[in-house]
């Protein structure tokens, strides 16, 4: 008797049925929702009860890989040293003027030789002979003596044969001696002879060179053409020591040129050396008990704080009557009143 699904579901149903109060649609759903509890079940006993040889042969086959995986980092572990691996290489004829970077490190020739080698190469240095890589700056002897036995190169050369071959190889312009012969050439004669060129070329008379001589000269009084002779004194800065000049109100001495900011050393020592002042001059003074506030403000030694500052004190104490007065004012700074004093009058 076979048995198939749909007999199988058709019993099921059957014994369903009668024995319970499902109908048939009901007992074949109950058929479907019990298979899909049954198999997950089954599946975990068959794998629960799969041959135990087999997984053991698994197991000792995974075994057997660590064992070789072990194996292989112990000898990493434990690296051969360098005789031996020179000992291993096989090596065969070369040309050292031939071989690469890679070529020279494949025959065990260390990295920093082989480059220097190869630069060597590159720059038109030509190995001959094999002591050539021997006497080469850097190339250490015992490799040397490692690999001379391979170098592919005669043991002597005559250099100066080689390179007078290479030279007369190359394509140079031949001399010709016949081509630069001596010529006959009919020499020059003018004796004898009149000549009658006649130029109307005239010649120039210049006038002597003199030194220029600079006479001194009042500072108090001089113009910007008089400042102008002096070496390193313009028009833009002959400008400035005149006006400079008249907001002062004169100069008292020559020093004082030197406040003058795009005034040079090297200007300045000329300038001493040709400007002198009067001694008959007088500075223009300001009187500071009568000054308004524009003419304060206009001297150069006084800025329009300051004069400021010194009418508000004049209004609340009282004209000033020395120099202290100013001090206690506070309106002027000791080292600017002291450059004051020769234009100040109470």
């Amino acid at each position: 008797m076979k048995y198939s699904f749909k007999n199988i579901r058709a019993e099921f149903s059957e014994l369903v049925k009668n024995n319970s109060n499902f109908s048939r649609r009901e007992a074949n759903g109950m058929l479907v929702l019990s298979l899909c509890f049954l198999f997950p079940i089954v599946a975990i006993i068959y794998e629960r009860f799969q041959s135990a040889e087999e997984i053991d042969s698994k197991i000792v086959g995974l075994q057997a890989e660590r064992a070789d995986s072990l194996l292989a980092v112990l000898e990493m572990q434990q690296p051969l040293d360098r005789e031996t691996k020179l000992a291993m290489l096989e090596i065969r004829p070369f040309d050292p003027n031939k071989l690469s970077v890679a070529q020279w490190q494949a025959i065990g020739v260390k990295p920093w030789v082989a480059k220097r080698v190869v630069n060597a190469v590159n720059k038109k240095y030509v190995f001959l002979q094999k002591n050539d890589l021997e006497k080469f700056n850097g190339f250490p002897k015992e490799e040397y003596e490692r690999l001379k036995e391979y170098i592919d190169l005669p043991d002597t050369v005559d250099k100066k044969e080689y390179y007078r071959q290479k030279y007369d190889n190359k394509k140079y312009a031949s001399y010709d001696k016949n081509k630069y012969e001596k010529k006959d050439y009919k020499k020059y004669d003018n004796k004898g002879k009149e000549n009658n060129y006649t130029s109307n070329y005239e010649k120039k008379e210049y006038k002597k060179y003199t030194p220029k001589v600079i006479e001194k000269f009042d500072l108090n009084t001089a113009d910007t053409a008089t400042l102008k002779q002096i070496r390193g004194i313009g028009e833009k800065t002959s400008l400035w020591i005149v006006s400079n000049r008249n907001k002062l109100g004169g100069f008292h001495s020559i020093e004082q040129t030197k406040e003058i900011s795009i005034l040079s050393d090297k200007a300045f020592e000329e300038l001493k050396k040709y400007a002198f002042i009067s001694p008959s001059f007088k500075v223009k003074k300001i009187n500071i008990n009568t000054a308004d506030y524009e003419t304060l403000k206009k001297h150069s030694y006084i800025s329009w704080k300051a004069a400021s500052t010194l009418l508000k004190y004049k209004k609340q104490h009282g004209n000033y009557k020395s120099l202290d007065d100013i001090r206690k004012s506070r309106a002027i700074k000791e080292e600017q009143l002291q450059k004051l004093i020769p234009y100040l009058e109470f």
